[in-house]
């Protein structure tokens, strides 16, 4: 059997006490635990380090959490690292901004550590699950609608042949719709399709979602119908 391979976490927050404090809980569980005190340490230990994920808190002096997860989610080579935000203000706007830029999950401080814990192992699990397809014998098939192409391998989205990018919950939204074209799916039916139940998003958070997947498809996006009193489909006739 092959040796389990020891997960690399990141740990950012301006306050040295917290990262202590985190590095210590995390390595009693087995992590390989680095930290950063600011933004520009943060996307530079990312990038040198390719952690397993990143535990990011938004309230920082200069680049904050929002701009270090903006900037690593539109980066090729750390997109696909899960990153969840800390954030003491624990507004859904904050919630909305967040999840809109990219990152997987939030954590509302005060916080327990065992929410903490399993949010990481939750993410970590379902990073495990899609590395593990996509070496797998039989690849997921690609999904196509009309001029709208998406790659669950590749995690690509073509538009007439032209790549547009999203966010992984985007992403997650409209391989959903595609996988059924046709088919209603109520806001609840979509947090739990796409992120499992993991994540406390509001109908509205859904819908801020809906609204930039929407834009990202251009004159494609009314392809994504409201069903009033319902919730979302993609039409099944383009």
């Amino acid at each position: 059997m092959p040796e389990k391979k020891i997960k690399k976490i990141l740990v950012v927050d301006d306050e040295a006490e917290i990262c202590q404090l985190l590095e210590n809980r995390l390595h009693q569980e087995g992590y390989e635990v680095f930290t950063a005190n600011d933004g520009n340490a943060a996307i530079d230990k990312t990038r040198s380090l390719k952690p397993d994920l990143l535990i990011l808190d938004i309230m920082m002096p200069g680049r904050d959490g929002i701009d270090v997860c903006k900037e690593l989610k539109t980066d090729p080579i750390t997109k696909k690292i899960p990153i969840i935000m800390l954030t003491a203000r624990g507004t859904s706007a904050d919630e909305v901004l967040g999840l809109e830029i990219g990152a997987d999950d939030y954590v509302v401080k005060p916080y327990e550590y065992r929410v903490l814990s399993t949010r990481i192992k939750k993410l970590l699990a379902k990073a495990d699950e899609i590395s593990t397809a996509h070496g797998g014998e039989k690849p997921s098939e690609v999904l196509k609608l009309g001029p709208i192409e998406l790659d669950p391998i590749q995690q690509r989205v073509n538009v007439e042949g032209e790549e547009i990018r999203l966010t992984g919950l985007e992403f997650r939204i409209l391989q959903c719709f595609l996988g059924r074209p046709g088919q209603v799916f109520s806001r609840k039916e979509l947090v739990k399709e796409t992120w499992k139940g993991e994540a406390n998003l509001e109908g509205r958070a859904v819908d801020v979602h809906i609204t930039s997947l929407r834009k990202k498809l251009k004159s494609h996006g009314n392809l994504v119908e409201t069903v009033y009193g319902s919730g979302y489909r993609i039409s099944a006739r383009p």
